[in-house]
């Protein structure tokens, strides 16, 4: 569906992919502007509030925005309401495949979308049949899955990019957090972070060669390009630079996760540090990181709101009358991503918008469809068993002071043991 802008018009019907607060420019790109809108890579963008627009009205000066079917105005969307956030689940490394997504979307849902663990970019990009089945759409049907790809050369990084936009997606996911010895010694991952020029580069690159693969295309199906990233490799300093060069380009979101490299998921996250970040950010910002519980995630909504309730004063919207009011624009932080604590408990997300908590027989139906679904592309019992276990890692600290029940889970030789000690716990639970 393509924007439909009248020049010198009062009214300007335009279309938009979020409400995003974003940059429009980057080093070495131009972009149209027409009425006080600009289009890049078949996506407008509003220049007075640095808006990515999808289906905003701007009428006389004031700006409405149509979010979820209802159109609202601008200065009437709450700040202060944890359900309007993006949530997102995390990738986790063969744990958050397609017959767990599917099946946490099915049993529990609550999270807008789904992140596949990386794969890696190259001449034998999805040459796996285990790669191929986790991207297949039809393995992902009902969700929104965004792939991630580790890598660090733009012209193999492009070429998966186009791969992955002919079978449908149209958002890519870049890895920068990953602090894995071997990832890093490769420079990929957040070893990539160690080189900012080379780092600056890729995105240059990347950017070019995504502006011309959108070329003809609309801005529903224009490959869009997000980031997961950490503070740096070693002193969470590194994330003063790292954000200037993040600001240079036209990144769809910004995924922080507040630690560096060196601590991988040990000790506290630098808080004061990813909030320096968002404060400074013409990107938008998804949190990522030690959220376990939904109080977790109000904890972090609540000091994200102060802080930007303590910079609200230079932030501000244009009134009919062309006077400036104090306002926070669109939300600085769209969305939280979580890992760990959703596999720990897997209705967090319905939890972080007021539902209710997991019940025996949903966590029993949700497992129950990720083994059958795991089973139809993994025949082999032991590895089907492997993967249940690979869950259960997590899932178990939902059950503290049952360790001897969970201790027959990852002593289980048979999915029979597995499935007679699942309804052990479960039962004791209850």
């Amino acid at each position: 569906m393509s924007a439909a802008v009248h020049t010198g018009s009062p009214r300007c019907n335009v279309i938009r992919t979020g409400i995003l607060q974003i940059t429009p420019f980057y080093r070495g790109q131009s972009a149209l502007r027409q009425s006080g809108l600009i289009q890049y890579c078949g996506i407008w963008y509003d220049m007075d509030v640095y808006c990515m627009i999808d289906s905003v009205i701007t009428e006389t000066g004031r700006k409405y925005v149509h979010h979820e079917g209802t159109e609202t105005k601008m200065d009437e969307i709450s700040d202060n309401d944890i359900s309007s956030l993006k949530l997102s689940f995390a990738p986790m490394e063969g744990i958050t495949t397609a017959p767990f997504r599917c099946s946490h979307h099915e049993v529990f849902g609550g999270a807008d979308d789904y992140y596949a663990p990386f794969l890696n970019t190259g001449r034998v990009f999805l040459s796996r049949t285990r790669d191929r089945r986790d991207m297949d759409p039809e393995a992902n049907r009902g969700i929104h899955m965004i792939p991630q790809l580790l890598s660090n050369n733009s012209r193999d990084f492009l070429c998966a990019a186009e791969k992955l936009s002919s079978i449908g997606y149209h958002e890519i996911n870049l890895n920068l957090g990953c602090p894995s010895g071997t990832v890093v010694s490769r420079h990929r991952g957040a070893g990539f972070l160690e080189d900012t020029d080379r780092l600056d580069r890729f995105f240059e690159e990347v950017s070019d060669g995504l502006e011309k693969l959108n070329q003809g295309k609309n801005a529903s199906d224009a490959v869009r390009l997000s980031v997961k990233t950490r503070l740096g490799m070693t002193d969470p300093e590194e994330a003063c630079e790292l954000i200037k060069i993040y600001n240079r380009y036209p990144l769809s979101l910004l995924i922080i996760h507040p630690r560096v490299q060196k601590e991988g998921y040990s000790g506290h996250v630098h808080m004061d540090v990813f909030l320096d970040m968002l404060r400074d950010s013409r990107l938008p910002v998804c949190y990522n990181g030690d959220i376990l519980t939904a109080e977790d995630a109000v904890r972090v909504f609540r000091q994200c709101r102060e802080r930007m309730a303590a910079l609200s004063s230079s932030a501000a919207v244009s009134d009919t009358g062309g006077n400036r009011q104090g306002h926070m624009i669109s939300p600085k932080l769209p969305g939280m991503m979580i890992g760990r604590g959703a596999v720990r408990d897997p209705a967090v997300f319905r939890k972080i918008r007021g539902g209710s908590s997991m019940e025996k027989s949903e966590l029993l139906h949700f497992l129950d469809l990720v083994l059958r679904r795991t089973s139809e592309g993994i025949p082999e019992e032991m590895n089907q068993l492997s993967k249940m276990k690979d869950i259960w890692a997590f899932l178990g600290q939902y059950f503290p002071g049952q360790e001897k029940e969970l201790k027959k889970i990852r002593h289980a030789r048979s999915l029979v043991d597995y499935q007679s000690a699942v309804q052990q716990i479960c039962s004791s639970r209850a």
